[in-house]
């Protein structure tokens, strides 16, 4: 732009156009979700768009007649329709998700749509107020812009070609349902979880089916358990110990030996000369044992009675003696106890336990555990499946998850096709032609097939975040055709609209979004993260486009014949 105040001009605008949005989300909705608070990074990146097409128009509007004032109109003359035009499809692409069952999404929307007609409105207020009161230094002469000539037949071939190999790409696109894949991978409580996903009979993806009686249940959980999917079930039968007759056999005989030793085993007083005598029976015990013994045993009792030997005073011996044996008696308690055992049934269970399974009317909880790694999306749909065809009723985090992809997918499906009708319709009304409207599209449809290929040869999934990326490219990738389109209707020649400032305004906006959504690469949210990839590497194949795809078209289907 090469003018500082034109650049503050821009800022201005920006400012005020996300402090009325703010104000706006705070009056419409009154708070923000984890998918609604990135308004800010896509209007940052959407709505210096505005102000850069302005600022390089109104230095271009200064080359020719008039003073400050008629700059300003002729300028604003020029950009009101193509601005106007981007931001009501921008503000679609966002709109489209409003009706969405995904709430992030559809309040997102609402936030963003609205964004852009503040953005557009905050671009022909405040930059022109600005600009009135802090004009800017005329340019001598206009910045030298090259048009190259491209192979134009060379260029459709081959967009057509990898278009083609992109549509064959896009039925491998895959989306990953695993929402803990949104996190940084290198916690230690994720690092964790992922650890007990892979562990059979440890996953923390459970599936729980709700059985109207304890009968019931365990019937249920046999079914279960037979699939090839199911590691194992649990009921509030599998919490009562198995082969109890032979397991108490086995303590009646322990308490045949162990019952003399422990009755006889009791809390004396220890006098210092008991204590003494017990020190020097101990060290002249390990002393015959290491003499008749050459094993690593023998070397351990000469260094044990070496230490024994630098205890010498009553308070070393005492803290020597509550050192070795403070867990001698509780363990002895616990041991007496144990011998003490008797045939446990489900009313022996500690209640906070049992009711986690068995509830007060007699309902029964079986649990569900997968076989396989619910991490891999294939295997949590096998497994959810599976259950479900056996208990429809089946619920929990297994099952949430695969719904909430269904639901997240369907509502980006029904997203991408209002915007993509309702954006065609508009730039059609507006444009009364259809060969511009075909201009505008075709880059845009092939940058989105390309977008999709990207994801499966980089083999990055599209997410619970990053899948926003293509009902947004409808109404963000349109502007550039938009611009472009408009620009040579007004100058009556595709070749002089790549003479004039707006390629340039083009690129320098496209750069801006790209930083923009590139900043959100670097969050440590994996989530936010993958969305800033994908919506820099969508913006630069949608530059690329309407670089080089749009101008080839444009001197291969030239202007004339489809105009109404």
């Amino acid at each position: 732009i090469r003018s500082l105040r034109l650049v503050l001009g821009i800022l201005a605008a920006l400012v005020a156009g996300l402090v009325w949005t703010a104000g706006f989300t705070t009056l419409a909705i009154g708070h923000l979700n984890l998918v609604s608070v990135a308004f800010a990074v896509l209007f940052i990146g959407l709505g210096v768009d505005f102000g850069i097409h302005f600022a390089l128009r109104f230095r271009e509007e200064r080359l020719g007649a008039g003073d400050q004032r008629e700059v300003l109109r002729r300028t604003g003359a020029g950009l009101a329709a193509p601005l106007a035009l981007c931001a009501m499809a921008a503000a679609i692409s966002f709109f489209s998700f409003v009706p969405t069952d995904y709430r992030g999404l559809s309040e997102l929307g609402l936030i963003a749509g609205v964004g852009m007609f503040l953005a557009f409105a905050a671009t022909f207020t405040i930059i022109p107020a600005f600009l009135t009161l802090l004009p800017p230094r005329a340019p001598i002469t206009a910045p030298a812009i090259r048009t190259p000539r491209l192979p134009a037949k060379w260029i459709a071939v081959v967009a057509l070609i990898v278009g083609g190999a992109a549509v064959a790409a896009v039925p491998f696109a895959s989306f990953d349902l695993d929402p803990i894949k949104l996190r940084d991978p290198l916690t230690e409580s994720v690092r964790t979880f992922r650890d007990l996903a892979a562990t059979a009979g440890a996953s923390p993806y459970t599936i729980e089916v709700l059985a109207p009686s304890l009968s019931g249940a365990y019937a249920l959980a046999g079914k279960l358990g037979s699939l090839p999917e199911v590691e194992k079930t649990i009921t509030a039968t599998n919490l009562v110990p198995t082969e109890q007759a032979e397991k108490l056999a086995i303590i009646d005989d322990l308490n045949v030996f162990l019952a003399p030793l422990l009755l006889a085993v009791k809390t004396v007083a220890v006098t210092a000369e008991d204590r003494d005598k017990a020190f020097v029976s101990l060290r002249r015990t390990l002393e015959r044992g290491a003499a008749r013994d050459l094993s690593d045993l023998a070397a351990a009792s000469t260094k044990l009675s070496a230490a024994l030997a630098k205890i010498g005073t009553g308070a070393q011996r005492i803290a020597f003696e509550q050192n070795i044996f403070q867990y001698f008696t509780p363990q002895i308690e616990r041991l007496r106890h144990a011998l003490e055992a008797s045939r446990v049934t489900l009313k022996d269970l500690p209640p906070e336990i049992l009711q986690r399974y068995l509830s007060i009317d007699g309902r029964a909880r079986v649990q569900v555990f997968p076989s396989e790694n619910l991490g891999n999306p294939k295997a949590l749909r096998r497994f959810v499946d599976a259950v479900r065809e056996v208990a429809p009723g089946a619920t929990d985090s297994p099952v949430e998850i695969l719904e909430s992809g269904r639901a997240v997918v369907n509502s980006v499906v029904k997203a991408a096709l209002i915007s993509a009708v309702a954006v065609t319709l508009m730039i059609f009304l507006m444009l009364r032609s259809i060969r511009d409207t075909l201009l505008v599209l075709i880059p845009l449809i092939l940058a989105a097939l390309y977008t999709v290929a990207a994801t499966v040869i980089l083999s990055t999934p599209f997410n619970f975040a990053n899948v926003i990326v293509l009902p947004l490219l409808m109404g963000l990738g349109v502007a550039n055709g938009i611009h472009l389109v408009s620009r040579a209707r007004e100058e009556k020649s595709a070749a002089a609209a790549f003479s004039t400032t707006t390629p340039r305004a083009v690129v320098f906006s496209a750069l801006t979004t790209i930083a923009s959504f590139g900043s959100l690469a670097v969050s440590s949210h994996r989530g936010t993260a993958s969305m800033g990839e994908l919506l820099t590497l969508s913006i630069g194949i949608t530059l690329v486009c309407a670089l080089v795809v749009l101008p080839s078209l444009m001197r291969l289907w030239p202007a004339g014949e489809t105009r109404t």
